[in-house]
């Protein structure tokens, strides 16, 4: 990615890979995010010079691990590189720059979750927009936290049913928000592996097919009403589940085939 930001990918290559980008969704953001960083480091990072005493010592170490591979040690190789050695960037204020980055993608409390609460859209396909929403990075989870129980005392009081915290072997909870479709309040909870996470939204059944007629697709429907799971896909690689757990309405939607997100819930 940083190659392509750098304009160090052309040609042929170049090619390629927008016709990559052009059907790969987590590579689209992967780009954006680092066009986004280097934006950042490049405002708000001035270089620095690096002392003499340091410059030497990497133009020997250079030199010397030539020597070695042409079985001459010893000889100190006077290389070009020393004409084009650049300033260096302080190492420690880059690194805090990029965790700072990361915080205000993730976290920046002032954007709004895309679609959020609208009621144009069915539940279904709402849930498919909050999942977005907090895997790019524009909308922010109002608790952050890997402690189930944290996670369940945040939730409390602020729906109207016990929501489910599970716990997965090969994820970690990241924490958990509130937010509402058609007035009926519903519990966000974000799980996390790497760069792939799983999205959970829980309400109440009877609440949210009474708000609206046009809520749940039919197809949703008529699973959960057989007493089977939902099993769809989003058309970008993106697994959805929906079922029922008592009076509780529960979406899943994770960058993984549905199958296998489906085999990964049935396990709690």
């Amino acid at each position: 990615m940083s190659a392509v930001v750098d304009g160090e990918v052309v040609g042929r290559a170049l090619g390629e890979f927008e016709e990559h980008i052009g059907r790969c969704r987590s590579c689209r953001v992967g780009l954006e995010l680092e066009k986004i960083t280097k934006r950042t480091v490049t405002k708000h990072l001035q270089p620095v010079a690096a002392p003499q005493s340091i410059v030497d010592a990497i133009l020997n170490s250079i030199a010397s691990a030539q020597a070695m591979r042409r079985g001459q040690k010893g000889r100190n190789w006077h290389i070009p590189v020393l004409h084009t050695f650049r300033p260096v960037v302080l190492i420690p204020a880059a690194a805090a720059l990029v965790l700072a980055v990361a915080a205000i993608i993730l976290f920046r409390p002032e954007v709004l979750r895309i679609g959020r609460g609208t009621a144009s859209a069915d539940v279904l396909t709402a849930a498919i927009r909050n999942y977005d929403s907090l895997r790019l990075g524009t909308a922010p989870l109002e608790f952050v936290s890997r402690d189930p129980d944290s996670v369940k005392d945040f939730l409390r009081g602020k729906v109207d049913f016990r929501a489910n915290v599970p716990i997965f072997d090969s994820y970690h909870l990241v924490g958990a928000g509130v937010t509402s479709y058609c007035g009926v309040q519903c519990a966000e909870v974000l799980y996390r592996r790497d760069m792939v996470f799983v999205y959970m939204l829980q309400m109440n059944r009877l609440e949210v097919c009474r708000s609206s007629t046009e809520a749940v697709p039919p197809p949703v429907t008529a699973s959960i009403d057989r007493g089977e799971w939902y099993l769809g896909n989003n058309g970008d690689s993106s697994g959805v589940v929906v079922w029922v757990n008592g009076e509780i309405l529960c979406f899943a939607v994770a960058g993984m085939d549905e199958k296998v997100l489906s085999s990964l819930l049935s396990g709690w």
